[in-house]
């Protein structure tokens, strides 16, 4: 539902959504919160370059290290520091799950880019 006044953001003509999943731990888990945590990425495919990240964790600070660690860069070096990110600065129980969902990201883009593009 849109509010007067303010625009949905849009995706860009010629970008591609590339998603990964992963399981949160048992205690993160409720019926305010899912049990699985999503990251999605936009990508341009020409460069590789992620413009655009969401996450569906609820916590900000670590959409701040994600989005810092991806927007911009090409989706692998964008991923890869964005484990060392989450490793080095995030102390959570969802630590695994965060990097898990990153690595489901970056296989999901490779098996993208096997399948021709």
């Amino acid at each position: 539902m849109k509010n007067e006044g303010t625009e949905e953001p849009k995706l860009r003509p010629d970008t591609i959504i590339i998603s990964g999943f992963a399981r949160l731990p048992e205690n993160m888990s409720s019926a305010a919160s899912p049990a699985m945590l999503s990251i999605d990425v936009e990508v341009d495919p020409q460069d590789g370059k992620v413009v655009d990240c969401s996450c569906s964790l609820p916590a900000g600070l670590a959409k701040k290290i994600l989005s810092n660690s991806l927007l911009g860069r090409e989706i692998e070096a964008g991923v890869k520091g964005a484990v060392a990110q989450i490793e080095k600065r995030f102390f959570s129980v969802a630590k695994r799950a965060i990097i898990a969902t990153l690595e489901d990201v970056y296989r999901n883009y490779h098996r993208y880019l096997q399948e021709g593009r």
